[in-house]
């Protein structure tokens, strides 16, 4: 285990510290083939109860009076 990393950092330096389980070719397949969709998937979701569940309406803003057009308010 020791010698596996030791011989890894010699050949790619810090950026063998910085390699996740995506820098295999089928960790990334995976990772473009079902991991991203499901997760895009659970996010929309959540947008959209997030929407759903909101208890206040949106605030409208109030439109500025033009002092200079306006007259004495």
């Amino acid at each position: 285990m020791v010698e596996t990393w030791v011989a890894e950092f010699r050949r790619n330096g810090m950026a063998s510290l910085r390699q996740g389980s995506r820098e295999t070719i089928s960790g990334e397949i995976v990772w473009l083939a079902v991991s991203r969709p499901i997760l895009t998937t659970w996010r929309r979701i959540a947008i959209g109860l997030r929407r759903f569940f909101l208890l206040e309406p949106l605030i409208q803003p109030i439109p500025l009076r033009h002092s200079n057009k306006d007259g004495p308010g």
